[in-house]
């Protein structure tokens, strides 16, 4: 797993390319700088020295020919399949590409109020730009490695083209649910490409989950613009992860309304259970708990909101430890039948538990309807 910290510095397409080489290595480096990516296009990576801090930049290298603004979302699109083409590329890199670029213009189409294919692409639409969108996809994608992201920092100053590239941001994070942090730190902030490319290739969690960390590197930008570089942590698997406890104290529900409840977020989440507890008053109540990943979170909150009569929902992060679980067919004895087994493994531990319902299937078979009419 591969994390970006953009709640330190934001992202823009520089940042995020530069950061991802870097975690990557002499692989990724070599995919760059040896990649057949069409003429006119090339990759340069350099060290750079800032503040007791070395980060790698790669630059795309655009030939004077090829060096335009793309006007329109089309032009845009028929460089990156002709690039992408040219490259070798998976077939998904280039539809998060197409999709991060096209996301980009609608949003500033609802903005300026033009149709999609009339709304020029602006400085998202450099060939650099989204050359290194492509390939920060293409390199993801090679490493099929999962990616996470904290909520992404924006810029406060209202400067021109930072106040429109705000301005798309905020339309992008509404449509894609994103997480924001403002600031006003000189050189930390986020582009319209790079807040969309994280939101196509990654995961935003509201906090870092339990990690143990294998290697630190740090990408930098460059657009001049963007001073701060971003850090990107490969992680090691491990059983801990992030998850979400939800928790509601319920004294004034019938028992047809907490079932109702508590079934649908048993279908909604990773479990659901009641506690019953003792309130203000010595009123008896029930107390209801779920818990769920971070892409279940605003459902289960609207589920017990919409479902209970409470009018408020505890939930923080959580770390479990959980083992890896996979189902088998196995026979109890020599020559009996196979049941289901759920088998468990963490390490040298190892936990198997037979399946209930082929037990109460061995201990009571069904009748034979044929056999009991005759």
């Amino acid at each position: 797993m591969i994390i970006f910290e953009a709640h330190t510095s934001g992202v823009d397409e520089g940042r995020l390319l530069s950061s991802l080489v870097s975690i990557s290595g002499e692989a990724a480096s070599k995919r760059l700088t040896d990649g057949n990516w069409t003429e006119g296009l090339s990759f340069s990576i350099e060290s750079v020295a800032r503040d007791g801090m070395t980060s790698l930049k790669v630059c795309p290298c655009v030939s004077r020919a090829s060096h335009h603004r793309h006007r329109s979302l089309d032009e845009a699109k028929s460089w990156l399949e002709k690039v992408a083409d040219a490259a070798s590329a998976p077939r998904e890199a280039l539809e998060r590409a197409l999709s991060a670029v096209e996301l980009v213009a609608r949003c500033r189409a609802s903005l300026s109020g033009t149709p999609v294919d009339e709304t020029p692409l602006g400085i998202e639409g450099e060939v650099s730009r989204i050359a290194s969108a492509l390939t920060f996809f293409v390199l993801l994608s090679e490493m099929k490695e999962e990616a996470l992201s904290t909520p992404l920092c924006v810029s406060g100053a209202p400067d021109g083209d930072t106040f429109l590239a705000n301005s798309v941001i905020f339309a992008i994070a509404a449509e894609r649910n994103i997480p924001l942090l403002g600031s006003n730190r000189h050189g930390v902030g986020t582009s319209p490409l790079g807040c969309v490319m994280l939101a196509t290739g990654a995961r935003f969690v509201r906090a870092l989950p339990s990690i143990v960390p294998q290697r630190t590197s740090y990408g930098a930008s460059f657009d001049p613009r963007y001073t701060t570089p971003i850090r990107a942590i490969k992680t090691r698997d491990e059983s801990l992860e992030e998850v979400y406890m939800l928790e509601a104290t319920l004294d004034d529900i019938t028992g047809e309304e907490i079932a109702l409840a508590l079934e649908r977020l048993q279908e909604s989440t990773l479990e659901a259970h009641l506690l019953q507890g003792l309130g203000k008053k010595g009123r008896p109540l029930f107390v209801l708990r779920a818990l769920a990943t971070y892409a279940e979170l605003d459902a289960a909150l609207r589920c017990i909101l919409e479902d209970t009569t409470t009018i408020g929902v505890r939930y923080w992060p959580v770390s479990r430890m959980r083992m890896e679980r996979n189902i088998e067919q196995k026979r109890l004895w020599e020559g009996g039948p196979f049941v289901r087994v759920k088998v468990s493994r963490l390490g040298d531990l190892v936990k198997e538990k037979v399946e209930f319902e082929d037990i109460k299937a061995l201990k009571y078979p069904p009748k034979n309807t044929d056999s009991a009419q005759s």
